[in-house]
């Protein structure tokens, strides 16, 4: 199974922000990331004048964005799509998956808290670790800063049971 982790916290956490440095840090290290982000409330399919927009609007039941180097593809659904569905369309394409959102579903899962947002946790399950821009008294799980890229990097990885790429030197 393809290992993933899911990190969760409401609206406006920082949560994106987080992920942002984890994937690049990951990235550097060789380590080839796919990302899942749950957006229930729908998302911008490149902005109302744009073609694929338009096309999609129209009624076309997928659109592929191809560039140098890049695609994007969306289609239509019937419903929600399974998280595992989703998982599984990226397996042999990716080392890790990195989940933001799906808080019901049962990957680990990290917790972002940041104070002027909330610092009130979830109580969501299969919680491995929590995120936070203020100190946490120590719990039943690890606690990082919101600032400590490396050693939340490091955490993810053994978390999902893969090794540091050894780079040599």
């Amino acid at each position: 199974m393809l290992p993933a982790i899911s990190f969760v916290g409401p609206h406006n956490v920082g949560k994106t922000s987080l992920l942002e440095k984890i994937v690049a840090r990951l990235d550097g290290m060789g380590v080839r990331v796919g990302l899942i982000k749950h957006a229930p409330g729908g998302f911008d399919l490149g902005g109302e004048g744009k073609d694929s927009a338009r096309l999609y609007r129209a009624g076309a039941q997928a659109v592929v964005l191809a560039t140098s180097g890049c695609i994007a593809h969306y289609r239509r659904t019937r419903g929600e799509v399974p998280l595992a569905e989703l998982l599984e369309s990226l397996a042999g394409e990716v080392d890790l998956v990195i989940v933001e959102g799906f808080k019901q579903e049962g990957l680990p899962k990290v917790e972002v808290l940041r104070r002027e947002v909330t610092s009130v946790p979830l109580g969501v399950d299969n919680l491995v670790a929590v995120v936070a821009d203020f100190p946490l008294p120590e719990g039943e799980v690890p606690t990082f800063d919101l600032q400590d890229v490396a050693g939340l990097t490091a955490f993810i990885l053994r978390a999902c049971g893969l090794r540091e790429p050894d780079h040599g030197g």
